[in-house]
């Protein structure tokens, strides 16, 4: 039995793997170089033949004169030529029928040329306890004598490169010696499987499980939901930072990755030269000190290399150097120590010299990338995303815009619940730390006070007029959700209610610093979620907050009339809105001037008898989200064929109580006598399961204390597992 004792012993059940057909018969010998240990062949080519999502799998070139082999793999061996001497890379993402390119396997390559050993094992620990807490069970190998780690996990559904990326940026934020790029690549990223040799000597070995209980726990795999709710925890722990930007469209085999991708839109114009290579039509001009410097830094022995070159050639395609340019210094090491990557390739004891075809291979690939990441770089910062005082300044400016656009824009018809959207997508952004984020309508609509269908509506009339950019579409099968930043321009649609954006805020307008910001936006919100608006009407909102804005003295009857005309209302209106509000004692109405109580919202909404529907919205959230989760994952297991499902094994019935750390989703969905699918008991069950009075109590307290409703909020930390 394997050291570690974990939620991945729990599966039990038989084998399951990919749908990788297997080549019968046995592989070649393998070929001894003397002085290297021999492993275990057939454990490597079990791995393979098990996992591989492709029939191929990546070889390492032969090194310099002959001798060990090189960090390149330039190409391709079948599943069944593969040894344990000739290191061998294994693809994680497979073609499916309709869907495309999908993981089936998701490894989290640990390097420790990233900060060391050490940083290696924090990064472990700290992967393997959100893996576990999403349901993921996780399978570690020692990849070679370095001491790096590779944590494989599986998901047999298969996962969209969209998903994979999200995390990937997330893990990265939070992990400093992952390298990610092959999460982000599905067309060529891959790994050495647990077995495959090291090019330095050794193999990757697995650290606590043998080899049949590492094959039973990545051919049982985890859900689609447990991935995204992997996703989702990831995000909340990782610093402030732009995520994905838009969903993959391309792998590395000549298109745009995502870590480029996620700049946004192309800012400057590319050129092509004489010889057919881009570059940026920039004015020539001479290197900065930083980029200076950066380019006479010498790698050290342990750094990623190719982590060094690319900023540099980056620096110099925004100086409007062509790949000609590039071509002079690289073969200098005295003029480019940076840019050692484009010269040499890791290899036994030390670097050795690229041939010459691989490098103008590397070279050309690589001052593509440079220029179309630097055609993306923001110009307010060309060394990467804003800090979070520019993220505030951003969405301070959006705040300033917005009341720019005067009383008419935000009072009419649809304007309260537009004007609440944008406060919200501002609230989101100072959470996040940047102007792209993800907005799920549903919790948009709970952070507005109204329903996910209102915040949808409200959503796309703010895209439609120019206040947002949509940068990435959702994906319901895939649990994604849409992603938006600050738009600079629009289309007019030429429908009668559009209303054009506003993009320079009025001369002396003062900007609010961030805890004002963020103390504005908690008070806005929170007002915006009173229950009381319910039972009187958004429109009533604006004429208590014309009386708050007055201040302590109160608010004269004519100035909330000349007021109330600006937003097209009636003084009749305004006037029935001071006696319901004076009903419920939150205005005193006498003498010259209308003044505000010290009665709350809350108290005034449990007068009128509509207090709690904030947080029926907050809660009716968190159980929808978690049986969406429920059935993707049943669409998943429906589509499997029957031999899968049998050498799987039953799964436990749809009332069976679930345990900490193990996956809800895995539960067989609730059915009605004629076997069609019962949302209604799915949707009972989950409320139990969550604690759903409970939830709501919590929501209902957070209220009383003037708190924001924030639906993400409301379950403890251990709970968020599940949802």
């Amino acid at each position: 039995m394997p050291a570690s004792g974990v939620s991945h012993r729990t599966g039990g059940g038989a084998l399951a793997l990919f749908n990788t057909p297997c080549e019968q018969g046995k592989s070649p010998a393998p070929v001894i170089i003397p002085g290297r240990r021999r492993a275990d062949a057939p454990g490597v080519q079990r791995f393979v033949r098990a996992l591989s999502p492709r029939r191929q799998v990546r070889a390492a070139d032969p090194g310099a004169e002959g001798v060990g082999y090189a960090n390149v793999y330039s190409t391709t061996v079948k599943v069944a030529e593969v040894d344990a001497v000739r290191p061998v890379a294994m693809y994680l993402a497979g073609w499916r029928r309709g869907l495309g390119l999908v993981y089936n396997l998701v490894c989290f390559d640990l390097d420790a040329s990233r900060g060391g050993v050490g940083q290696v094992r924090e990064d472990e620990a700290r992967l393997r306890e959100q893996l576990l807490a999403a349901g993921i069970p996780v399978v570690v190998a020692a990849s070679g004598p370095s001491g790096g780690r590779h944590l494989w996990t599986s998901c047999p559904g298969g996962i969209s490169p969209g998903l994979v990326a999200r995390i990937a940026n997330s893990a990265a934020a939070l992990c400093p010696s992952l390298d990610s790029g092959m999460l982000k690549n599905p067309k060529t990223g891959c790994v050495r499987p647990p077995g495959a040799a090291h090019r330095a000597g050794g193999h990757s070995v697995l650290t606590e499980d043998d080899v049949d209980t590492a094959l039973r726990v990545l051919g049982r795999g985890a859900s689609v939901a447990a991935f995204i709710r992997l996703a989702d925890r990831l995000a909340e722990l990782a610093p402030a930072q732009a995520l994905l930007g838009k969903r993959l469209q391309a792998g590395s085999g000549g298109g745009v990755p995502p870590s480029i991708e996620a700049r946004g839109p192309v800012l400057r114009p590319i050129g092509t030269d004489p010889t057919g290579h881009v570059y940026l039509q920039v004015a020539r001009r001479a290197l900065g000190p930083s980029a200076a410097k950066a380019l006479a830094r010498q790698p050290k022995p342990g750094d990623d290399h190719s982590a060094v070159a690319h900023p540099v050639l980056r620096s110099l395609a925004l100086a409007g150097w062509t790949l000609r340019d590039v071509e002079l210094v690289v073969g200098s090491r005295a003029e480019a120590p940076a840019l050692e990557w484009l010269r040499t390739a890791r290899a036994y004891g030390g670097r050795a010299p690229l041939g010459e075809a691989i490098a103008a291979r590397r070279l050309a690939r690589a001052w593509w990338l440079a220029v179309q990441d630097g055609a993306r770089m923001p110009r307010w910062a060309e060394n990467g995303n804003g800090s979070l005082r520019e993220v505030e300044l951003q969405v301070a400016d959006l705040l300033a815009r917005a009341d720019a656009a005067g009383v008419a824009r935000w009072t009419r018809p649809s304007g309260p619940s537009d004007r609440m959207a944008l406060d919200v997508v501002a609230y989101l952004m100072l959470k996040a730390g940047t102007v792209d984020v993800t907005v799920d309508c549903r919790r948009v609509g709970a952070l507005m006070g109204r329903s996910g269908q209102t915040g949808n509506v409200s959503l796309h009339r703010l895209m439609d007029d120019g206040w947002l950019l949509e940068t990435q579409e959702g994906d319901i099968e895939q649990g994604i959700a849409r992603r938006v930043t600050l738009a600079t321009g629009h289309e007019c649609t030429g429908n009668r209610g559009h209303w054009c954006a506003v993009y320079e805020r009025p001369e002396g307008s003062v900007l609010l610093d961030g805890l004002q910001l963020r103390a504005r936006l908690d008070r806005v919100l929170w007002r915006h979620q009173a229950d009381l608006w319910h039972r009187l009407g958004h429109h009533a909102e604006r004429t208590l907050a014309m009386v708050e804005e007055a201040g302590g003295r109160g608010a004269l009857w004519e100035d909330l009339v000349a007021q109330a005309r600006e937003g097209g209302h009636r003084p009749r209106t305004v006037a029935r809105h001071l006696r319901e509000l004076e009903k419920l004692q939150l205005v005193r109405l006498g003498g010259e001037r209308i003044e505000r109580t010290e009665v709350t919202l809350p108290v005034a909404a449990a007068a009128a008898k509509c207090f709690g529907h904030t947080a029926d919205l907050a809660v009716k959230l968190l159980v929808d989200q978690a049986v969406a989760a429920w059935w993707a994952a049943e669409a998943v297991w429906s589509r499997l064929d029957r031999t899968t499902k049998r050498r799987r094994g039953p799964r436990p019935g749809a009332r069976q109580e679930v345990l900490a750390e193990t996956d809800p989703t895995a539960r067989a969905y609730p059915r009605r006598a004629d076997k069609s699918a019962d949302h209604r008991a799915a949707w009972a069950i989950e409320a139990e399961r969550l604690g759903g009075a409970g939830l709501w109590e919590r929501a209902v307290e957070l209220q009383r204390q003037g708190e924001v409703v924030d639906p993400v909020r409301l379950l403890p930390p251990r709970s968020l597992e599940t949802v």
